[in-house]
């Protein structure tokens, strides 16, 4: 079996596990949904392999990150952390401002338009009620 070297935290290239996994996800999944999930996923292995590294870095191979598990540096656990909080946050970001992209209703509460409005935005999997609505 062949050495690995292991990337820096946010590489572009996936270990080939995750690469696997991306055919797991239903293929029913909405490409936005798609898209939100693997970004996480992304983020979580990141901090699954550094804490791999450090349990046995005689087990990752060559390169830098082993090397800095190797020599115990708390830097590389904060570098991972750090990366991948924010891209948890870019994506919790993009699913907020999607949550809320409804556009302010005239209608007024109560009235059937409203319930008409209110039945659409649930079924878009979006916020009920919208800064601007009439009412609120």
């Amino acid at each position: 079996m062949g050495v690995r070297k292991r990337r820096l935290p946010g590489s572009d290239s996936l270990p080939p596990r995750v690469q696997r996994d991306r055919r797991r996800f239903d293929g029913e999944i909405p490409p936005r949904l798609r898209d939100w999930l693997l970004r996480v996923q992304r983020a979580t292995t990141v901090i699954t392999t550094v804490l791999r590294m450090h349990k046995d870095p005689s087990r990752g191979g060559e390169g830098e990150l082993v090397e800095r598990a190797k020599s115990h540096d708390h830097t590389l656990i904060y570098d991972a952390l750090t990366h991948s909080m924010q891209t948890f946050a870019a994506v919790h970001g993009e699913i907020d401002n999607w949550m809320d992209a409804a556009q302010p209703t005239p209608t007024r509460p109560g009235t059937a338009e409203k319930v008409l409005v209110l039945e659409s935005r649930a079924k878009a999997r979006q916020s009920l009620f919208v800064e601007g609505d009439q009412g609120i």
